[in-house]
């Protein structure tokens, strides 16, 4: 039986409806993003980061928590102009 190969990780933070991916990174597809702010809905969380590993013929969900890396400027800024919009 062959194996699809396996490549990296990828990770998606959710800040309110607002995906942001890692500078490099594959985008995901609408379907999964779909699925992804549902998932932060029934978690009743607005700031979301998941795992996806993606292979060439398919993405499966690795995981998620709420810790997200506020060290990164994009999701930093990100987060503050949710803020701000809540405001």
């Amino acid at each position: 039986m062959s194996r699809d190969p396996i490549e990296r990780p990828i990770s998606v933070t959710l800040i309110g409806h607002q995906c942001v991916y890692e500078e490099g990174d594959k985008c995901i597809d609408e379907a999964i993003r779909d699925s992804l702010r549902q998932l932060a809905t029934q978690a009743r969380v607005e700031l979301l980061t998941a795992t996806f590993v993606q292979t060439p013929t398919a993405t499966q969900f690795a995981g998620a928590s709420t810790w997200v890396d506020v060290s990164r400027r994009e999701i930093g800024d990100a987060i503050i102009d949710y803020l701000a919009m809540q405001a």
